[in-house]
């Protein structure tokens, strides 16, 4: 009686004395191509990739005619994607948006080295979290709560 595996590979059509098929031989790993062929001979495909698309876009111009930060008029009227971006960005820092001022830090002065916990406490980077709330809102002008 053939096992449950034994009767799986034979409706396959895999058997082990399958004439001319080596199952775990060199000839497995070898590509189907001579030497000196390509295995892609048509290349790489044309066109733009999805990075060249984004920043193509993030550099098309728009109609802003007020700063979004400041609500005062712009020289132009006009400010790339980019800027909006990162005037919307910097926007949501100024209202306290935490993910917004760790993201504008980590562009502006890279990310801190990776913080370890010694003897209880949450750290961050070489700070702790309360210390980093600190100086993100110094930074930013805002006034914070009181220290302790």
């Amino acid at each position: 009686m053939k096992s449950t595996n034994e009767k799986l590979k034979t409706d396959q059509g895999i058997t082990e004395k399958t004439p001319g098929k080596k199952r775990n031989g060199i000839e497995n790993l070898r590509p189907p191509w001579k030497p000196g062929e390509t295995g892609n001979p048509m290349g790489r495909p044309q066109g733009k990739s999805m990075v060249t698309i984004l920043r193509e876009l993030l550099d098309k111009n728009m109609l802003m005619p007020t700063d979004p930060i400041t609500g005062e008029a712009t020289d132009s009227g006009r400010l790339s994607i980019r800027e909006i971006l990162m005037m919307q960005l910097v926007s949501l820092g100024i209202k306290g948006d935490r993910h917004a001022i760790e993201s504008i830090l980590d562009r502006l002065e890279g990310r801190g080295s990776q913080g370890v916990e010694v003897s209880g406490g949450m750290v961050v980077g070489n700070l702790t979290l309360e210390e980093r709330s600190a100086q993100i809102m110094s930074i930013l002008g805002i006034s914070g709560p009181p220290q302790k």
